[in-house]
């Protein structure tokens, strides 16, 4: 109950602590005009007014941004899981299920946080993102948060905001849940060079001979409200590992984008489980609130902080400047800046801080709980760990510049370069130190201090 006389001398106290399911709502520096309100059409994102389904629109316009929020009963430390929702969805959709509840935040004392994403279509792009980003900051500046152990999760619009903030975002979170995640194109296909040839009678476009312009147009058409591709991602997601659920049946996410995703997976390197239930359809899970093999997965993870590897995809086109955004750090490694507009990769290996021996297991599963599901899994795991050496290998494409933290390389001496790069670059270290590399092979000795 709040007192007419602390109003009128504007007495401000903070909230006594509760838990359970609740709503928080925080204050963000960033509107959209007419500064407050809600907009029932909503304000087209980047691709346009095409009043298309599930294309991207703001709708929740102001300052006072809500968000769901579940609190357990375990004092803190806690750790963090950001729960985004799908489109045509909400902040209290997965999050307000009682089974989701226990599985995730009870049983692991985490705290779970659902952004409204501005409302039910951002895409958890710019402003939606933006809203991603200021959610985790609210519940860090007023609960105690194990930094190390804050995951992201989401489902259909949401397993695609998931994979997208963990692969532009992977020294920030532990692990990713996927739920029939859209990819960011129907086009993404399986056996992908069989089966695009497949569709030059629908399209009327030979894609495998298009120029690339050709095949990035089509493929927006393809794009529904996403702003990229998520499988031009998966690289980053090396230190990342994420739990990934699909459904055969899905008529909206469909199962030859899931595959693809499946693909994408089994030829990398990172740790992952893909699920593909049989008889399943886009709602089964949250019809079913059945979460428990992704929660269990999503246990006792925690962030690698300084890895030995940095594999990193960047693309400028995807930065939000009026709202704070850019992607180009990942790591050890920040200020990227791109010779062209083009995307960027970077491949690194430092053994400063030693190399961690990887075992990598593959397996192949099955079950019938709560419905049939085949599975495949890399789960990799450290046996030992080289002692630490002092140099930087790998490989630049379009890199202009970037910065190397020397600390969290474990590079703070003497440094042994070999590094491949399609065209000149610099290399500019966080203690001072500079080096220009030329096109092709430069093997280097930079000096210490």
């Amino acid at each position: 109950m709040v007192s007419r006389s602390d109003l009128e001398n504007r007495i401000t106290r903070p909230a006594e602590p509760v838990t359970g399911f609740q709503q928080r709502v925080y204050t963000s520096q960033y509107t959209l005009p007419p500064g407050e309100g809600v907009s029932l059409r909503g304000v087209p994102g980047r691709q346009g007014d095409t009043g298309l389904p599930c294309d991207q629109y703001f709708h929740y316009l102001g300052k006072y941004q809500p968000y769901g929020f579940y609190v357990p009963e375990q004092d803190g430390p806690h750790e963090l899981q950001l729960v985004l929702h799908g489109c045509e969805a909400n902040h209290a959709s997965q999050i307000n299920q009682s089974n989701f509840q226990t599985s995730f935040a009870d049983a692991n004392n985490r705290i779970l946080a659902a952004p409204l994403g501005r409302g039910p279509r951002g895409f958890y792009t710019g402003l939606s993102e933006r809203d991603v980003l200021d959610v985790r900051a609210d519940v860090e500046e007023h609960y105690p948060i194990d930094s190390r152990k804050v995951l992201v999760s989401g489902y259909s619009m949401g397993g695609y905001g998931t994979l997208r903030m963990a692969a532009l975002y992977p020294q920030d979170y532990a692990a990713g849940v996927n739920w029939v995640g859209f990819t960011g194109s129907l086009l993404n296909l399986p056996l992908e060079r069989t089966l695009l040839d497949s569709l030059t009678d629908l399209t009327g476009i030979e894609l495998l001979d298009a120029p690339l312009s050709a095949f990035q147009e089509l493929q927006q058409e393809f794009s529904i409200g996403a702003e990229d591709n998520v499988l031009d991602y998966l690289g980053n997601l090396e230190h990342i590992p994420v739990a990934n659920a699909y459904s055969a049946a899905d008529e909206i996410v469909h199962v030859t984008t899931a595959l693809a995703l499946q693909e994408k997976y089994v030829a990398g390197n990172s740790d992952y489980v893909f699920y593909l239930h049989l008889p399943a359809e886009h709602l089964t899970y949250i019809l079913l609130d059945e979460w428990q093999k992704m929660a269990n997965y999503s246990a006792n993870r925690v962030a690698v902080s300084r890895p030995s590897t940095v594999s990193y995809y960047y693309d400028p086109a995807q930065a939000y400047p009026e709202y704070a955004i850019d992607h180009n750090r990942a790591y050890w490694v920040s200020n990227i800046l791109n010779r062209s507009t083009e995307p960027s990769q970077i491949s690194l290996q430092s053994d400063g801080c030693g190399t961690p021996q990887m075992d990598r297991q593959f397996t192949s599963g099955a079950g019938t709980y709560p419905i049939p599901w085949v599975s495949t899994q890399r789960t990799l795991s450290s046996d030992s760990l080289l002692p630490g050496g002092n140099t930087l290998t790998g490989s630049l494409e379009n890199i202009h510049h970037m910065t190397i933290d020397v600390t969290d390389s474990c590079l703070s001496g003497a440094i042994n370069l070999d590094i491949d790069s399609d065209g000149s670059s610099t290399l500019a270290f966080s203690d001072g130190r500079e080096v220009d590399l030329v096109q092709g092979r430069n093997q280097l000795f930079v000096n210490p201090l």
